[in-house]
């Protein structure tokens, strides 16, 4: 490649045309008066330009524009479908790796919000596992580590820029979305990247974790039961679905879930932090389904939440996480009481004894 910037700019775009039509790729390389450099330009537009310096490009701008139109053609309707049914369009499977790696949201301008918007389209459709699907049957799943890197990098960036500039109850929300896929796409290598690379489709499939709580009742009782995909079930303790509860929202990996005592309630936090309680009224015959609804909804936390406990009489509920605890009011829809564990790594936000006591004292 070096060697073309040597060559005429005629003898440079026949080449590129030449190898974008074998590989769909779009990296230009340029010689911007100083070192060799790939900038992620498509080569018909550079290459065409009549305007402006000759090989001169904004570098951010020209990857902001290229990273924008790769995330449009990840969303296009459709790709789901072919992709399960093996149909994938040639130029997806091509080059995907290096496209996926380096047209990254970290080297475009942090203060567009163009990109944020782009990224947060991708992340809550389906496509996004489409690509999984894809990486996995290439035995690429590398590329979700460092996507997940460059996701976490782009949202500390954003945070700090719209740090004052909206208001409380909607700060940081699309950013959320993004940090919490970071998180989803580092756990899904980790746990999960043997069972991808033998069976590229179990991102669809759901992975129910133990269910942390059940309520006895003459019928059987009940449990409930969360999985990676968001998803939270109450069934019978023989196993039986009942009725699937409202999903997390963006489909988040449950973490962490508890009962009332008496059965009246249930609560679910998921790995982006947000937290919500059923209300559970149950069937008067075991072949019907529970009357299930939404009481209550929270501003995502600041950290994963380790442990979750409801105080005896089901009136108040204890959220602790490594760094603070908090105690929510059913009836009023409010925290209070909250407070800091500070450096008090002892505590960590785990022994039930000390919830316990903890929620007493709020009463």
């Amino acid at each position: 490649m070096n060697s073309l910037l040597h060559s005429s700019s005629e003898d440079i775009f026949q080449a590129y045309v030449e190898h974008l039509d074998r590989s769909r790729s779009g990296f230009v390389v340029i010689d911007n008066g100083g070192p060799v450099a790939l900038v992620h330009k498509t080569a018909g537009e550079y290459l065409q330009r009549t305007t402006g310096a000759q090989f001169g490009v904004d570098q951010k701008v020209a990857h902001e524009g290229i990273f924008l139109r790769c995330v449009d053609c990840m969303t296009v309707p459709g790709l789901r479908g072919k992709v399960t049914r093996g149909q994938a369009p040639g130029p997806l499977s091509c080059g995907i790796c290096s496209n996926v790696l380096d047209c990254t949201p970290a080297y475009c301008n942090p203060a567009s919000e163009k990109v944020t918007d782009s990224l947060v389209k991708l992340l809550r459709g389906s496509a996004v596992l489409s690509w999984i699907h894809i990486l996995a049957e290439q035995r690429s799943l590398g590329v979700l580590l460092q996507a997940s890197t460059h996701l976490s990098m782009f949202s500390k960036t954003r945070k700090v820029i719209e740090a004052g500039t909206l208001p409380a109850d909607r700060q940081h929300g699309d950013l959320d979305l993004i940090d919490g896929w970071a998180i989803e796409l580092s756990r899904m290598v980790g746990e999960s990247g043997i069972q991808l690379l033998h069976q590229p489709d179990s991102t669809t499939l759901v992975d129910p974790i133990t269910a942390l709580g059940g309520q006895e009742d003459k019928g059987g009782g009940l449990c409930c039961s969360g999985s990676r995909d968001g998803t939270v079930r109450l069934h019978r303790k023989s196993g039986a679905t009942l009725c699937e509860l409202n999903r997390s929202s963006n489909f988040f990996s449950i973490k962490q879930i508890a009962w009332t005592a008496d059965g009246s309630h249930v609560c679910c936090a998921d790995v982006c932090r947000a937290l919500f309680v059923e209300s559970v009224h149950q069937p008067a015959c075991d072949a019907d389904q529970p009357h299930v609804q939404r009481v209550l909804d929270t501003p995502r936390v600041k950290d994963q939440i380790d442990q979750l406990l409801f105080h005896q009489d089901g009136r108040l509920l204890l959220a602790s996480s490594r760094s603070a605890s908090a105690v929510l009011c059913l009836r009023e829809k409010a925290v209070v009481a909250s407070w800091d564990m500070g450096a008090d790594t002892a505590a960590d936000g785990r022994f039930v004894s000390t919830l316990r006591t903890a929620i007493s004292c709020s009463t």
